[in-house]
């Protein structure tokens, strides 16, 4: 968009209207792109545009609530719980009419929508759990029952979330990032990243991360060369190259001790 026409600001009682009218312009005709494009331009927030709160218009229009709570992510990037109010008014166009809670995306099927609101909730899924087994039910919990039904498509994944015991009572037996590096022809996971402790895979004896001083490496694959002072001097290293002159042509007399 080009710079801002010669209009009031929107903060003067009648650039509000003028914004007004062009939000409610978009919204009746469905123009979500310029709409969204436009508040981004003019920088109108729930704060500063009151219209953006109108609750009516959220309510005939779900897809006008999610808009704005996608555009306020862009304000805070370091706040996921922008993310998560976000994903919950997403609910509200998959189930117009119903309230945009976690227990009614579960309860309406969207199992998978549900987690991965939850992925961006304040302290995550255990929090999510603990709260609504002491709070009951609100937009931001869900039922730990009500969880376990819709999980019950995914076993592996309802298993993951509720194991049957103690959580650290049982040697785990989940497939490692390693086991699935075995699927990759370049990478050979019994060989490689033998430093880590968690790579239950690894035949060698390496127990620190290979770099180039590494005497294992060295003795091995290393090139030895000995560089006399003209290797210092063709590379602009003259107090090198007179300090190896030195030693090199000390070296060659019998009467003098190299330190």
């Amino acid at each position: 968009m080009a710079s801002p026409p010669p209009i009031p600001q929107y903060r003067s009682p009648l650039g509000l209207d003028l914004h007004g009218l062009f939000i409610s312009f978009c919204v009746d005709r469905g123009l979500q792109y310029l709409l969204y494009t436009y508040l981004e331009h003019h920088r109108l927030t729930p704060r500063n545009c009151p219209l953006l709160t109108n609750q009516s218009l959220s309510e005939s229009q779900p897809w006008f609530e999610m808009l704005v709570k996608i555009q306020e992510i862009t304000r805070d990037l370091s706040d996921p719980g922008l993310v998560f109010q976000a994903s919950l008014t997403s609910a509200q166009v998959l189930l117009p009419g119903s309230q945009a809670s976690l227990s009614s995306l579960l309860l309406e099927g969207h199992s998978l929508l549900a987690l991965a609101a939850v992925m961006f909730a304040p302290g995550g899924i255990d929090q999510v759990v603990v709260q609504g087994e002491r709070s009951g039910r609100s937009e931001r919990t869900v039922d730990p029952q009500l969880l376990k039904m819709a999980l019950a498509p995914h076993p592996k994944l309802r298993a993951a979330l509720f194991p049957s015991g103690p959580r650290g009572s049982s040697p785990s037996s989940d497939i490692s990032v390693y086991h699935l590096l075995q699927s990759l022809h370049p990478l050979d996971p019994s060989r490689l990243f033998g430093w880590q402790s968690a790579n239950t895979l690894n035949s060698t004896e390496t127990s620190e991360l290979p770099h180039f001083s590494s005497p294992h490496l060295v003795g091995r694959f290393a090139l030895v060369e000995n560089l006399d002072f003209l290797y210092y001097l063709r590379h602009g290293r003259p107090s090198f190259a007179y300090a190896t002159f030195l030693v090199q042509r000390l070296s060659g007399c019998s009467d003098v001790t190299l330190l």
